[in-house]
């Protein structure tokens, strides 16, 4: 059976193919990050014209909501809690190079 193109010598076919199903969920988790920033920016554009600041109420909802998914659909909580704090301060980030509030 032949391999695939670029396919280091001891892997797969299917090996091959499942990574190639992890490249594509890469792919997929960055425009949906990429989405999740545009729409982070409108709301720091919004909160720099109306004065609000930062919302730790909304963390705490985020976040919450956030772990008690990740138990749904079988994934640890903790673990994505802090994987979505991560985020979370990346996003503050973007918003405050260009939409200090």
């Amino acid at each position: 059976m032949a391999k695939k193109e670029g396919a280091a010598p001891n892997e797969t076919p299917n090996l091959v193919r499942l990574r190639a199903q992890i490249d594509e969920i890469d792919a997929a988790l960055l425009q949906l990050i990429a989405k999740r920033k545009d729409i982070a920016l409108e709301i720091a554009k919004v909160k720099q014209s109306s004065g609000s600041s930062d919302d730790e109420q909304r963390l705490k909802e985020v976040l919450d909501r956030v772990q008690g998914k990740a138990k749904e659909v079988g994934l640890d909580e903790s673990e994505m809690k802090s994987l979505w704090k991560s985020l979370i301060a990346y996003m503050i980030k973007e918003q405050m190079k260009k939409y200090p509030y």
